[in-house]
């Protein structure tokens, strides 16, 4: 009958909670994830602190923008518990791209080449990591494109909004 029981039982088992992290892979959207893309992440200091990469893909909106790889590099600081974790970050990804529009010179129109502005973003965010493995995370916060220059159109200033969410696989 033990036997039965602890087959029907949960597979989290007493002390696995103290199995620390150690990395997590995932793949989501948002700045953290190069936009469309991946993000490896490795915890140190008692899972305090973790530094991660992200690499992605940036769509462009409209013909008219930059499109291509984008990279996102930070790291984060950790409250909470075993599975449910809140976290504070800073990072540096890719903010936006923009198009700077067309000059007249003599009746003709120039292109001016379309670009990507980077930037440091600070974000809040949360973390649940089943004992299992599986990981979902979600964060909110700012971007300042540090890139940009008075001539880059579609700014609020040189702030921009910044989301993201993931799902993944934490090993322990």
């Amino acid at each position: 009958m033990l036997v039965g029981a602890s087959l029907l039982a949960p597979t989290e088992l007493h002390g696995q909670q103290d199995n620390p992290r150690r990395f997590t892979v995932s793949a989501g959207l948002g700045n953290p994830f190069g936009w469309v893309g991946a993000q490896g992440e490795v915890y140190f200091a008692r899972e305090i602190l973790s530094a991660f990469v992200g690499l992605g893909y940036a769509p462009a909106a409209s013909s008219h923008q930059a499109s291509g790889p984008a990279l996102a590099v930070g790291t984060r600081v950790y409250a909470g518990g075993a599975r449910h974790r809140g976290f504070a970050e800073i990072s540096v990804s890719q903010v936006m791209t923009v198009y700077d529009g067309q000059d007249y010179e003599d009746g003709e129109s120039v292109t001016e080449p379309a670009h990507r502005l980077y930037g440091p973003g600070l974000q809040l965010g949360y973390q649940y990591a089943s004992f299992g493995g599986f990981t979902v995370q979600t964060s909110a916060g700012v971007n300042y494109a540090a890139t940009a220059d008075e001539t880059d159109e579609g700014l609020m200033g040189k702030w921009a909004p910044m989301v993201a969410i993931g799902f993944g696989h934490t090993w322990r």
